[in-house]
């Protein structure tokens, strides 16, 4: 009885230091790690949110590890699932994308529960600063434990180790733009436009330029002008890419004089890189991501602001796969 007794008390000493310790660790746990990476944001950017890219520098995989992927190439509701023998199966999804600034995923760990991790790149003079974080909660008390002593310690580990494999990666690796077409050519001469300016958070974007579109079109018919070429939008500045200014424009057969609220003017001539991207519009980002790349590469400066050109009308051809748009950067060398 006296043993019983013993070991009842040692039990009872166990489990209150369980329950008393518990209290003092955190619910919620945050981990961050950071790595500076010689190396432009968008590059970088590409490697992180194309899943298919992990198995490159990834941490944790390895031989045994069987993936999937579900959902678009670089957009918000894409999915890498896997499974592993050992480790269990879990999935990963983008739930936030900022272009080519940060990527915020949730990861599922099955029965073992959940947490958000975020990515970030800043560019700084040594190349780009990659922050990677995670963030969870553990529930009281066994959770918490575990949570303190084995996860958090073993993350910590894991993302130096993942960012430092990125890192080695990145520098040892050449933009994979080689499917992307660059061409660089001269503009020989302007031609007469009118456009409007205007700014809006990134989800009024498609439905201002419609708008802006309709207007221009009446005031151009009501000059006796009309339309020479596909319409234009010149982009000339983003915020954290939640807010843009932007200028949809139409070239014109002849110049017109402009109002209060309408610019007329002439387009740009000079030396361009352009490329064509085919798709829908939310698909363009890895084509300016190739022309940044080009520009920097190449040792050249923008001249002004970068432009688009929608070759097919979204009206008369339903399938956004079969969408042509034209991009232009103004650009002379250093």
């Amino acid at each position: 009885m006296k043993a019983l007794r013993v070991i009842g008390i040692i039990i009872l000493i166990l489990v209150v230091i369980v329950l008393v310790g518990a209290l003092f660790m955190p619910k919620e746990y945050h981990i961050e790690r950071s790595v500076t990476v010689e190396a432009s944001a968008p590059k970088i950017y590409m490697e992180v949110v194309n899943f298919k890219n992990w198995t490159d520098w990834s941490p944790w995989h390895d031989s045994l590890m069987e993936y999937t992927y579900k959902g678009g190439f670089m957009e918000e509701g894409s999915m890498q699932q896997w499974e592993h023998p050992e480790m269990g199966g879990g999935s990963q999804t983008i739930l936030e994308l900022d272009p080519p600034k940060f990527i915020k995923t949730e990861l599922i760990f099955g029965p073992r529960g959940s947490a958000t991790s975020t990515w970030s790149f800043e560019p700084v003079d040594e190349g780009t600063k990659v922050t990677w974080t995670l963030d969870g909660s553990q529930a009281y008390p066994i959770g918490r434990w575990i949570a303190t002593l084995f996860i958090v310690p073993m993350v910590e580990q894991s993302y130096e180790t993942g960012l430092n494999q990125l890192k080695q990666h990145v520098a040892g690796s050449k933009e994979d733009f080689g499917d992307i077409e660059i061409k660089k050519t001269t503009l020989e001469s302007s031609k007469p436009m009118i456009s409007m300016k205007d700014s809006t958070s990134m989800d009024k974007i498609q439905e201002t330029i419609g708008r802006i579109y309709g207007k221009l079109g009446e005031y151009a018919a009501k000059k006796g002008a009309k339309p020479a070429e596909p319409p234009v939008v010149y982009w000339h500045s983003f915020e954290m890419d939640q807010y843009a200014v932007y200028e949809p424009a139409f070239i014109l057969n002849k110049r017109i004089e402009g109002n209060s609220n309408i610019t007329s003017g002439m387009t740009y001539a000079g030396d361009v890189i352009m490329t064509r991207h085919i798709g829908s519009y939310e698909t363009s980002d890895r084509a300016w991501y190739a022309l940044e790349n080009y520009v920097e590469t190449h040792k050249m400066e923008m001249t002004g602001s970068p432009w688009e050109q929608y070759i097919t009308d979204p009206m008369s051809e339903p399938d956004t796969g079969k969408w042509i748009t034209d991009i232009y950067f103004p650009v002379r060398m250093k």
